[in-house]
């Protein structure tokens, strides 16, 4: 009688791995948004556009308004008059000098 080979047995560290291990990935930069800021110059006085509406919400609050729950709020800046007019939701107006 014949004996026939037995199958060869493979040990596990002879087996391919399933997939091979990934490296982590390098950690994204994070690019921080560029700051924008805006000045209204003129007759030799400068104002930052977000001291503009600074002073036309205490202005309007002056007023007695709440701008807690309004949704818009414009500020118009005239500077050869040194004013800054202000409207909130298109109904509620006032003014503040510069």
């Amino acid at each position: 009688m014949k004996q026939e080979p037995k199958p060869r047995q493979v040990a596990a560290q002879d087996k391919p791995s399933a997939a091979p291990a990934r490296k982590p990935a390098a950690p994204r930069k994070r690019t921080a948004k560029p700051v924008q800021e805006i000045y209204l110059q003129f007759g030799g006085c400068q104002w930052s556009c977000a001291e503009l509406a600074e002073l036309a919400k205490a202005a309007c609050a002056a007023q007695g308004h709440n701008l807690a729950g309004a949704k818009k709020l414009a500020v118009y800046v005239k500077p050869e008059d040194r004013m800054v007019y202000y409207v909130v939701d298109d109904d509620r107006t006032g003014s503040v000098a510069l």
